[in-house]
């Protein structure tokens, strides 16, 4: 079966998100957000596509100076340097719980699919 290059994007890129949830420490253990972010981030493990390794990176939104994301797929390999590693995070805190977000960020994603037709 042949297969096909079919592009899935969400806007101009793919942004991935994982949840945890951990339970609160003693007020006298008070931690920052980062603290908290960085001790339970999750280990993220990225496959590249040998053909263009560098549309496979993590990096920012704005990666390209500006907020427009429907554009970054062109501008991805304007200036590599700018594709710097980025992790986003949120922490919410409640009485007894913090929840912990984080999101990651492709200017390009693609997914094989086979051709139905052969």
């Amino acid at each position: 079966m042949k297969s096909l290059r079919r592009l899935a994007a969400l806007g101009a890129g793919l942004v991935t998100t994982a949840s945890l949830l951990v339970a609160t420490a003693p007020a006298a253990a008070a931690v920052t957000d980062l603290e908290l972010a960085t001790r339970w981030a999750p280990i993220h493990h990225q496959d590249t596509d040998s053909s263009d390794y560098d549309a496979d990176y993590l990096s920012k939104i704005d990666f390209d100076l500006e907020w427009d994301t429907l554009n970054n797929w062109e501008h991805q390999d304007d200036v590599l340097s700018r594709m710097t590693g980025t992790v986003y995070y949120s922490v919410v805190e409640t009485s007894t719980h913090w929840f912990l977000g984080y999101g990651f960020y492709h200017p390009r994603d693609w997914e094989d699919f086979s051709d139905p037709s052969g």
